[in-house]
């Protein structure tokens, strides 16, 4: 198609579908600058020029000449059978000045298709053509059935000013018969797989399609495809034999113009395929096996298989998000089998809007990707093309996936495209997408894909596919066991009968069986010989049965489950009462008779035993992290936030084209320590701004994020940010690379959407380099930034917890028997190894616990617990508040001054808090001064400042607290009880001593 500013149009044939003309032999014209084109009338030849490539005198890629009156006729090989069509694919001339005119005959000038333009204002007649396309035209057709044309032959005139030029036309001539040659069918078949069949398909003998009128074939070439494949042409007479696979099948009959490629009629006929063909299933033949002496069993391996002509086929399907924000005629995708056994495509669904679509799917013939030959149609196989109706783009539309087939391993680029318009729907719409998506067997892959026009056109990078891939893969063996033991068991004596039934996927049956027999040993001795001591130890679960093989010596013996053994747990021991031979914790330690019989002869032997527990408790240390200033004892616990840092290990790495970089990184908090907040600190050096890289962040369970998506510009500068929802929204290089916190640009994601999830397991970064250019980049920094909160503890091995645990010394305590060791208590101590760390470690030191754990019986245990103390920044710091009556309420007038240590003591803040404690760590520390302001007696203000210092940054705090003291309760004054006086009775008088 040629450059330049092009009239486009969608053609779509109604009745005629032409095949690749790339096929058949073309010749190209280019019309004459002035007068008759040389070599006209061009004339289709069925063996040598099947259409012809009509340009103006531009050719393909130039534009027309000026002063031009040129003309030129296209004829059909056979007027009698045929007429010329010419189909114009790009038409731009100059509007107002340039024109073409058409003929519906073989001489230029008669009989004129009217146009839709009118005269020029170079004075060309109207009815021509001059910015609108002639779209198809076709001899004796439509708007060219204009007068008579027994030549079945069209004209062009062409008449340009002398002036400006422009591109021109691209147009295809080539004939279409005259009448109709209709095809019908033949009628269904059904057929079977039949007994003995080695695989799915079968040989279907069909009649060949009738045509009407009759004979009108003679001329055309006949073909069928298959479920929408590849044509198979037919040149039998009668009937054709069609390999059809089990199912419902589609017969589409065609008939071809072999000059052209054109389907003349087509119809379909449906063949139902059943599979009646049972699977084949074998069993081992009957076996016998001898025991060696004291057995009473042998483990026996086996194994039974099972096949099928269809195979053993399991289906899966791999969906995509259906979120687009647009679309295009194609979009191309990768596909890997990730299993191991063949696997075959039998659906796609993309999204695609409301209506019907010619839609093709292609698959690249050698190469793993469609990445490198999306423009490169040599490089794809058309695997088949259908006709598809969607109801709309919300769910995946069924497209047949045409039997491509992937090797274990293999990977293939796919083409999904409609032959006109923009149906199928992606997502990246201006903001790049890349995603990929697998079910353990099938990797479907927009990492990244593309959206394309048709066909092989412009790409458009970074497009995701919305929908389904559906598939089919060779699955394991169906057999399923009805009666005996499964491989590998224990058969006992006597006879086992294994019976397998394997049913295929159509319910077809295969059944078979075999036996087992096992013998005991033939020539055991008669007498029985006690061992004189045995020392039993008990098992993990502090319980034991003794055996006769465990007392019995000498021999040989036959099956040892036959003797009895029976205990005397009373002294005197070994004259009963004697009691099965079960141990358990309340007999370590302790000595005992033993007796073993024999059932069958009655002979008895006698010996003893001693019972131990040769177990250590079970011990199991893991990493814990614990703020800075929190006691490290094990029953110190206490909910605060932390921040806390995890960096990449091994960096810097590079990243290449088209390569995705995936570093885990484990992290290990207390148990719930959920996320408050996420930043991600990176520097990615070298070609880091031509717009290829993209950067996710992934937690735990599976959430991800987007951080970086494609940003350039700032090169040769590093990408070297702390991405933090808090930090700056400025969109600049400086920003962008002089690791300042901002936040994610252009809202391609927020680390917020982590706030509350679980912190605790495996978060992955990924760097990607999405395209092409030979781009190398480093990645020198990768770091997550938690703020977290949980239940801060040291704790105990094992997840113990105290209470049940109880202090029995200093940095030791009794574990109740059951806990970590089954026989007996446990004390459980600790010595601690202190290594302190640097400041760049993030923390203050690291404490090596060495926990030891011994049992009743001596037996120990011992792990080594690390402690990691991370050490605070001002940002763990909580300032005390304001006692002003405001922000808390102030004190009244005591005779105790409100210093921190008393605040603390009346339930409240008094020092800053570091993790939520009132103590400082040798980091952070604080001191105060205090300047008092008398009001009155009793009432006062305190201005507080508080100076507080990170000395690994010398970065410091300056915090003025306000504290105020009131009077504010008047004085209390005590009365003297009440006095009664007698008087005198003869002066009635009295006399009265009041109180001072």
């Amino acid at each position: 198609m040629k450059k330049g500013s092009l009239n486009l149009f969608l053609l779509k044939a109604i009745g005629l579908m032409f095949l690749c003309a790339d096929l058949s032999a073309q010749t190209n014209v280019n019309m004459a600058q002035s007068g008759p084109t040389q070599g006209s009338p061009f004339t289709i030849n069925t063996t040598s020029d099947c259409f012809f490539n009509f340009f103006d005198s531009g050719g393909a890629s130039g534009d027309y000449n000026t002063n031009a009156n040129a003309s030129v006729t296209f004829a059909p090989s056979n007027p009698n059978t045929h007429r010329v069509r010419v189909i114009f694919s790009s038409f731009h001339l100059e509007g107002g000045w340039d024109a073409l005119y058409i003929y519906n005959s073989s001489v230029p000038g008669t009989n004129q298709v009217p146009g839709p333009q009118g005269a020029t204002s170079a004075g060309f007649p109207a009815g021509n053509w001059q910015t609108i396309s002639p779209g198809i035209i076709t001899a004796n057709a439509g708007t060219a059935a204009v007068g008579v044309n027994a030549d079945e032959a069209l004209s062009f005139v062409f008449r340009s000013d002398g002036s400006n030029v422009a591109p021109g036309w691209t147009a295809r001539v080539t004939q279409v018969p005259k009448y109709a040659c209709t095809l019908t069918a033949p009628a269904a078949i059904s057929a079977f797989t039949g007994p003995g069949a080695t695989s799915s398909y079968t040989n279907v003998n069909s009649p060949l399609p009738t045509f009407a009128p009759s004979a009108c074939d003679a001329s055309y070439q006949l073909q069928y495809r298959l479920n929408g494949g590849q044509p198979v042409s037919v040149n039998a007479v009668g009937f054709v034999t069609i390999p059809a696979p089990k199912g419902s099948n589609v017969v589409t009959w065609e008939l071809v113009d072999q000059c052209g490629g054109a389907v003349m009629s087509s119809a379909a006929q449906s063949l139902l395929v059943t599979d009646n063909t049972p699977p084949q299933i074998t069993c081992p033949s009957d076996i016998t096996i001898n025991l060696d002496p004291g057995d009473c069993f042998k483990q026996y391996s086996y194994n039974v298989t099972c096949t099928d002509n269809s195979g053993f086929m399991v289906s899966g399907s791999v969906e995509h998000p259906i979120d687009f924000d647009n679309g295009n005629a194609g979009i191309m995708f990768d596909i890997k089998n990730l299993g191991f056994s063949n696997l075959t495509i039998t659906e796609f669904g993309p999204s695609i809007d409301a209506g019907n679509w010619p839609i093709q799917v292609y698959y690249t013939t050698s190469a793993s990707s469609w990445q490198g030959n999306e423009n490169t149609p040599s490089a794809w196989t058309l695997a088949g093309s259908a006709d598809i109706l969607s109801s709309g783009p919300a769910d995946g539309t069924p497209v047949p996936g045409f039997g491509i087939t992937l090797a274990p391993g293999q990977s293939r680029g796919i083409y999904l495209t409609s032959t006109f318009g923009a149906p199928i729907n992606y997502t990246g719409d201006n903001v790049s997408v890349s995603r990929q998506f697998d079910d353990g067997r099938l990797l479907v892959s927009s990492n990244p894909g593309a959206g394309k026009t048709y066909p092989f056109g412009n790409t458009f990078q970074s497009r995701a596919y919305n929908g389904y891939v559906n598939y089919e893969a060779l699955g394991a063996n169906s057999s399923v066991q009805t009666t005996g033991l499964p491989p590998g068991s224990e058969f006992p004596i006597g006879e086992t009968i294994n019976t397998f039934v394997c049913t295929d996927l159509d319910g077809n049956t295969a059944a078979c069986s075999f036996k087992v027999t096992v013998v005991e040993y033939s020539n055991p001795i008669v007498s029985l010989i006690c061992n004189d001591i045995v020392f039993i130890a008990l098992g993990p679960d502090c319980m034991t049965e003794i055996g006769a093989d465990d007392v019995l010596e000498g021999g040989p013996y036959g099956c040892y489950d036959d003797y009895i053994v029976e205990i005397d747990k009373i002294p005197p021991y070994g004259n009963g009462p004697w009691v099965p031979a079960i141990l358990s914790a309340a007999d370590v330690g302790k000595s005992y008779a033993v007796r073993v019989t024999d059932p069958t002869t009655g002979n008895k032997c006698f010996g003893n035993i001693k019972v131990q527990d040769n177990l250590p408790p079970d011990l199991d240390c893991t990493p814990v992290t614990l703020p800075g200033n929190f006691p490290t004892g094990p029953t110190f616990s206490q909910a605060t936030s932390a921040n806390v840092r995890y960096g990449v290990q091994n960096l810097p790495a590079n990243v290449v084209d088209f390569q995705t970089r995936e570093f885990e990184v484990p992290v290990s908090l207390p148990p719930g320590a959920t996320v408050n907040d996420v930043d991600f600190r990176v520097k990615v050096s070298g070609d880091a701004f031509f717009g290829n890289i993209r950067m996710q962040v992934e937690s735990p369970s599976g959430i991800i994020v987007n951080t970086w998506n494609q940003v350039s510009g700032c090169s040769p500068a590093p990408i070297w940010v702390r991405f933090d929802d808090e930090g700056s929204n400025t969109v600049t290089c400086p920003f962008f690379t002089t690791d300042k916190n901002i936040q994610i640009p252009f809202g391609v994601g927020q680390l917020s959407t982590f706030d509350g999830q679980q912190v605790n397991g495996t978060w992955k970064i990924r760097v990607t380099d999405i395209n092409g250019g030979n781009d190398i980049s480093t990645v020198e920094i990768a770091e997550l930034y938690f703020n977290v909160s949980a239940n801060f503890t040291t704790g105990f091995p094992n997840g113990l917890t105290a209470p049940p645990l109880v202090p029995n010394g200093p940095n030791s305590f009794l574990v109740q028997a059951g806990l970590i060791d089954a026989c007996s208590d446990v004390t459980l101590s600790y010595t601690d190894q202190t290594t302190p760390q640097n400041c760049a470690s993030g923390l203050i030191s690291i404490i090596s616990r060495r926990w030891t754990a011994k049992d009743a019986s001596g037996n120990t245990a011992t792990c080594i617990q690390p402690i990691y103390l991370l050490r605070p920044t001002l940002a763990d710091v909580t300032l005390p508040p304001n006692y002003d009556f405001i922000d808390e309420p102030g004190f009244g007038c005591t005779n105790v001054y409100p210093t921190p240590d008393w605040i603390e003591s009346q339930g409240q803040q008094g020092f800053p808090y570091v993790y939520g404690m009132p103590n400082g760590t040798s980091s952070v520390t604080w001191q105060y001064e205090d300047i008092k302001i008398r009001i009155c007696d009793g009432s006062y203000n305190i201005k507080r400042r508080w100076t507080i210092i990170d000395a690994c940054t010398s970065e410091s705090i300056d915090y003025m607290q306000f504290i105020q003291v009131r009077d504010n309760e008047g004085p209390e004054i005590e009365c003297p009880a009440d006095v009664t006086a007698s008087t005198d009775p003869f002066s009635c008088c009295g006399t009265v001593d009041l109180p001072n």
